[in-house]
């Protein structure tokens, strides 16, 4: 990235060639922002997608996910080989909105309200896809850049969705009485 990050955000900044000799750095990136109006706007959208989908989790379930989320999605912006570095809470977001929205969708009933999930799931596929093309209205990171960490939040959703499915599943199961 163009910006300069303080002398404090380096030991715990994503950088590619640092990412295995120095593992914390896949978690800790997602904490660490290049501004306060980056912290600002990310902080406001992740309060706001927790709070949105708060009830479908508990403080392990939860965690489990944002550990997934930030692990997984780094790993894959590692295997894509670009950026080189990145920080920030937009990649968890991102991946949390989808996670959010697949559990509202497998638990709708499919009348006329349930079918409205289907509007922030396109609106959110559409706002990736316009970053693939190079549009973007931030002008920290380009547009491709932001494209390939929010594409790996998404990506990191789907392992996340069916490891918090199958976690609750056994939950019910050792919950279930013995017949």
């Amino acid at each position: 990235m163009a910006v300069e990050q303080p002398s404090f955000v380096e030991p715990y900044w994503f950088e590619r060639e640092l990412a295995f000799s120095e593992i914390w750095r896949l978690i800790a990136t997602h904490a660490l922002h290049l501004s306060w109006q980056h912290v600002g706007w990310n902080a406001a959208a992740l309060v706001f997608v927790t709070v949105l989908f708060a009830q479908h989790f508990t403080v392990r379930t939860y965690i489990n996910g944002v550990l997934i989320i930030t692990t997984l999605s780094s790993l894959f912006i590692y295997g894509f080989g670009r950026p080189e570095s990145f920080g920030g809470w937009s990649v968890l977001i991102h991946g949390w909105l989808l996670f959010g929205l697949l559990i509202e969708w497998r638990r709708a009933n499919w009348s006329t309200r349930d079918y409205l999930i289907i509007i922030p799931l396109v609106l959110l596929l559409l706002k990736v896809g316009s970053e693939w093309l190079g549009w973007t209205f931030l002008e920290i990171t380009p547009a491709r850049e932001l494209a390939i960490v929010h594409t790996a939040g998404l990506i990191a959703a789907l392992p996340a969705f069916y490891l918090h499915r199958r976690a609750l599943r056994q939950l019910a199961l050792k919950d279930a009485p013995e017949s």
